[in-house]
């Protein structure tokens, strides 16, 4: 049985698959040291109770009592390589310089690819060993986090995909990474509207693009870009929107440029989520979170209320575009229902 999660304990900073059993170490910690006298037998009472030994109860203790917070406990960070992960390794001080200089002289939303070839070639002219695109790429993850809104196209819209580091556990005994689609303001890194699902059961995409049209902002700029392969309801989406006279939308086909990723656009991270690429192929590794003793799966409203405080998180950082809502055109919302009932049309037809 998983442990309530307690008002009292702020779990900020703590990875989500961490914060059951993080919370369950601190109730019995502060059960022991509560105690007026507490022995050695009592610490190993305890220690028992949480399937660790007494030394290691005595480093949780020590941790609690030092710092009084969930995100200081031992194990409560590290986080879960569900999918390939791009980590932040030391590199040569004069090598760091290089990939600075080159991110700043190629843009934070450069192609990726371009600013690898940049480094490598001066790296090779310093005599200094190239870094891998796995060395730059968080770099350059943390760059576009800090990047100027300037550095993104004006006021358009995004819609697309991202992958979560949050295992979740089916009702049926499946587990999947949380899946999410998001529509982002790129200008200033606003998320609008999102949905959660997972690979499997991907969450859906004319909901959020409905939800989106309807953000004041975006009803009067219509300039929604919307990145999906083929087979992620792109057809019926693209079919729906011409149906309901939806100006304002490109639908982008292929590898999308830096700055029409959702991931490149959050840069790597959604509040305290770490979000990835979507792959179709199934590279994620999820039996580290079956064996691991501090780690376990969330189940399908869990998940949801983590991305809700990531995003709620990340928007907090991240004001509206306009300080006052601009008012919708008289005909936004029979658009928004004329979407609807088209999507629904193509549903039938097929």
């Amino acid at each position: 049985m998983k442990a309530k999660m307690s008002k009292e304990v702020d779990l900020t900073g703590v990875h989500p698959v961490k914060r059951a059993e993080t919370l369950r170490r601190i109730e019995v910690v502060k059960a022991f040291i509560s105690l007026s006298r507490p022995t050695k037998a009592e610490g190993e009472r305890h220690a028992k109770s949480l399937g660790i030994g007494y030394n290691q109860f005595l480093v949780l203790v020590r941790a609690w009592m030092e710092h009084g917070r969930a995100s200081a406990m031992p194990g409560a960070k590290k986080r879960m390589r569900l999918f390939h992960e791009h980590q932040l390794r030391r590199l040569d001080p004069a090598i760091e310089e290089i990939i600075a200089d080159v991110i700043e002289e190629k843009g934070a939303f450069g192609r990726l690819t371009v600013i690898l070839d940049a480094v490598r070639h001066r790296c090779e002219e310093a005599g200094l060993k190239p870094p891998t695109m796995q060395g730059l790429r968080p770099r350059l993850d943390e760059a576009r986090r800090r990047a100027p809104s300037s550095d993104l196209d004006g006021r358009a819209v995004l819609i697309g995909r991202a992958l979560t580091d949050v295992p979740v556990l089916h009702n049926d005994g499946v587990m999947e990474p949380a899946l999410l689609v998001l529509s982002i303001q790129a200008s200033t890194r606003r998320v609008l509207a999102y949905g959660v699902g997972s690979p499997s059961r991907p969450p859906e995409v004319a909901a959020v693009l409905m939800e989106t049209v309807k953000y004041p902002v975006v009803a009067v700029q219509r300039d929604i870009r919307v990145s999906l392969p083929p087979g992620f309801e792109r057809d019926r989406l693209m079919v729906a929107a011409r149906a309901a006279g939806l100006d304002g939308v490109t639908w982008l086909s292929g590898t999308p440029a830096p700055h029409d990723s959702v991931y490149a656009v959050l840069g790597g991270r959604l509040g305290d989520v770490r979000v990835g690429e979507f792959q179709q192929r199934r590279n994620w590794k999820l039996q580290p979170v079956l064996n691991a003793r501090t780690a376990s799966p969330l189940s399908e409203g869990e998940v949801e209320a983590v991305i809700a405080a990531a995003v709620a998180e990340h928007n907090a950082s991240h004001p509206p575009l306009d300080a006052e809502p601009v008012p919708a055109a008289p005909g936004d919302v029979n658009m928004i229902e004329r979407l609807r009932d088209a999507f629904e049309a193509t549903a039938t037809r097929s």
